[in-house]
């Protein structure tokens, strides 16, 4: 009679209880059945390919590396598996060289000898000036603060503006100067509140005079202005939303509610219905939409106030046509030149927002707030105008396309809520490449674009911050990395003191034109706050008079996360080494912080840690406190300067050394005897080996839940099986007999 007692070396069931088998252990050569534990090897060991060499060539118990980029490829990185060659931000910090971290140049003010009416700096010049003598034309820089043009004067690293005499007495500002034939032409906004932004009369100033003159000429009025080429190859002037006089004044008194207006002439040749008019002068301007006009007893039938304050006129007011949507072009822009008739693009409720061209061509660019159209020659020099953007003709946001800039083959499109878009001329495709797209954690620099300018290697741009009333200089690249070639982003300085900034009259200009500086001016208005212009220096850093970098202590690099390909295994961070340039004990060093699995205080902002200063170059390295240890690691890097200088801590490498601390998972093999009619512990036989293996074999393919029963019931074990570990071995067997078979197979601790 068999014995009572365990049938089964062991047991494995799946967690429910279902499909449980009893298992015979096999016995090795000593007629033993071993029971062990391993532990699983987290990380399978390395191998070298061809003699390669890495950095991280120990296994990962002991040693691995991680290189940090340098941020060639600019911010709006990540994780370093998908961005190594970027960081996650830059502040105050230039990273566009490669293999190179060097501090920003610090943002210089300057001054005014007399203050201005207004402190409104809001548009720049250059403009050739003719000093009487025998050498050549002098070229100037030229800043226009409210109604005030400054020339700017520079002696060592001071650089003053000198006003000079206002070219007309009203409330207006100047945007930057193009120039034109032996011009410069500088077009002005209104400042009030009556028909706020509208044209004003553009001024200009000839090489041969120290001074600016207004426009006197009817169309005088524009708001943008670029110069293209005509079919004979000679320049023209266009200009584009415009305020065209009209001649017509109003006759007699009327009050604020009255809808037909006397007018001294016939109008019917030049106004028409549906037109836009404006009536009085700055202070006093209100639009108007056109419903009628008549030639006898001369009159406009009109809707008041149309987008503007219904005004209360006297009498004799002047009459302008508002035309938004017009473009005309000059050959001469001065007093004792003209305009062409006007030429619409699109529709009078779609104001035009600026005015591109792209290098030496005949073709000009529109900007509308529905659109972007091209304005040019054909085959046969007919002119033709095309929309390019038809898709934005519902999108009709105001700010749309304000300060359209043309760059290099592209035309730049600020887009009103926020946000660039590019229109690449040799495809025609339009992209986004706002910084929410580039940069999508960096939430503050979603912002407008406010102003772009650039030279043929660099592109700025003036970016609102989201959070605050604070401005970015924003440089950028086009830059290739594997294989593909895109625009990356630099955030070189920061500005404003708090107060509304007033977006519209935001500006910047790259200036190159003189010997002793390369610049980037940088103009905007704060409320009850005196401004003046702002320049950054670029380029060399002999490049500039007034050079130097900052020695702001908030210049930073903050890493991309690292995540050591395994985000959820912890690693202990062991040591920092960092390769540098120009290091010296109290007066250039780089301070280092880290952040640990994205740790924050209870405001939920970002919390770091300090880190190991470095002040010695070529190389130094620095451990990390003991117990640093955790999934994922930030770096934030700091040069810092003991006061603006013309030497900047380099960054060239830096080199984390970490080790995998992974947590234990152990192992079980088991080896196991199948037989029909084996015999058990107890003494009886049994078993049932094909409906086993068929229940192995799908475990083996599809794991789940399983429980390892041991003859100490204490110890039985939640366990998977680990899927393709299943091996069969038949055992030889003499003839007659039964078949037999060793299988393996391998459990994970869970």
């Amino acid at each position: 009679m068999p014995k009572a007692g365990i049938t089964h070396d062991f047991s494995l069931s799946e967690y429910d209880g279902g499909n449980k088998f009893g298992l015979m252990a096999a016995r090795n050569k000593n007629e033993q059945r071993p029971f062990a534990l391993q532990d699983a090897q987290t990380i399978r060991a390395r191998q070298l390919t061809m003699g390669e060499l890495t950095e991280a060539e120990l296994p990962a118990e002991i040693e691995q590396v991680w290189s940090v980029g340098t941020g060639q490829l600019g911010i709006g990185g990540i994780n370093h598996r998908k961005d190594p060659g970027k960081v996650a931000l830059t502040t105050k910090v230039d990273t566009s060289e490669p293999n190179i971290m060097r501090l920003a140049r610090e943002l210089r003010t300057t001054t005014y000898d007399v203050n201005p009416t207004n402190f409104e700096p809001s548009g720049f010049a250059i403009a050739p000036f003719d000093t009487g003598g025998t050498s050549a034309l002098t070229m100037e820089i030229w800043a226009f603060v409210g109604r005030e043009p400054y020339s700017l004067t520079i002696s060592g690293d001071d650089n003053a503006w000198v006003k000079e005499t206002a070219p007309q007495a009203l409330d207006v500002y100047y945007r930057n100067g193009i120039q034109f034939s032996k011009y410069v032409v500088t077009p002005a906004w209104y400042g009030g509140s009556d028909c706020a932004d509208c044209a004003m009369l553009y001024i200009y100033k000839d090489p041969n005079t120290a001074t600016w003159t207004a426009s006197t000429i009817t169309a005088g009025r524009f708001k943008f202005m670029a110069k293209t080429r005509n079919a004979a190859g000679d320049e023209i002037l266009w200009g584009g939303n415009h305020v065209f006089d009209t001649g017509f004044t109003l006759s007699g008194d009327h009050t604020s509610s009255d809808t037909t207006l006397d007018l001294n002439a016939d109008p019917t040749a030049t106004i028409s219905v549906n037109d836009i008019v404006m009536m009085g002068a700055a202070g006093s301007q209100e639009l108007m939409l056109v419903t009628a006009v008549a030639a006898s007893a001369p009159h406009l039938t009109v809707v008041r106030g149309y987008g503007t304050a219904a005004s209360d006129p006297a009498g004799g007011e002047k009459i302008f046509l508002y035309q938004p949507h017009v473009i005309k072009n000059s050959t001469d822009p001065s007093n004792s030149g003209s305009w062409t008739t006007a030429t619409a693009i699109g529709e009078d409720d779609q104001p035009i927002t600026g005015l591109a061209v792209d290098g030496d061509s005949t073709t000009l660019f529109v900007a509308k707030t529905d659109g972007v159209y091209s304005h040019g020659l054909d085959e046969n020099d007919n002119a033709v105008t095309l929309n390019l953007t038809t898709e934005f003709r519902l999108f009709g946001h105001t700010g749309n396309f304000h300060g359209i800039y043309a760059w290099n083959g592209h035309i730049l499109l600020p887009v009103g809520t926020g946000g660039l878009l590019d229109l690449n001329l040799s495809t025609g495709i339009i992209s986004d490449i706002s910084l929410s797209v580039l940069a999508p954690d960096q939430t503050n620099l979603h912002g407008r674009v406010l102003a772009l300018h650039g030279d043929p290697q660099h592109l700025f741009m003036l970016v609102k911050d989201t959070g605050s009333e604070k401005l970015h200089l924003v440089m950028a690249k086009l830059v290739s990395a594997d294989g593909v070639t895109q625009f990356r982003y630099y955030v070189l300085q920061e500005m404003g003191a708090g107060a509304t900034i007033a977006d519209i009259q935001s500006n910047i200009m790259v200036d190159t034109a003189l010997d002793n500086h390369r610049r980037v001016w940088i103009g905007f208005t704060e409320s009850a706050v005196n401004t003046v212009p702002q320049y950054y220096p670029f380029g060399k850093i002999d490049d500039d008079v007034g050079d130097g970098f900052t020695d702001d202590t908030d210049a930073q690099v903050v890493t991309v996360e690292f995540d050591k390909n395994l985000p959820n295994v912890p690693a202990h961070i062991s040591s920092i080494e960092i390769k540098s340039n120009n290091l010296s004990p109290g007066t250039r060093r780089i301070d280092t912080d880290f952040r640990v699995d994205r740790a924050i205080n209870v405001a939920g902002a970002a919390v770091y840690t300090t880190g190991p200063a470095f002040s010695t170059s070529p190389v130094q390295e620095f451990d990390f406190p003991h117990g640093t240890f955790g999934k994922l690691l930030e770096l934030r890097i700091k040069p810092v300067l003991s006061a603006v200088g013309t030497t900047s801590p380099e960054v060239v490498s830096i080199r984390v050394i970490w080790q995998i601390q992974p947590n234990p998972r152990e192992i079980i093999p088991m080896r196991i005897y199948v037989a029909d009619g084996q015999q058990l512990l107890n003494g009886a036989t049994g078993g049932s080996p094909r409906k086993l293996l068929d229940q192995l074999s799908k475990w083996d393919k599809s794991p789940s839940d399983l429980i390892l029963g041991t003859p100490n019931k204490d110890a039985d074990r939640s366990v998977l099986m680990i899927p393709g570990s299943l091996r069969v071995t038949e055992v030889a067997n003499e003839p007659g007999r039964r078949p037999e078979q060793i299988v393996s197979f391998d459990l994970v601790r869970v």
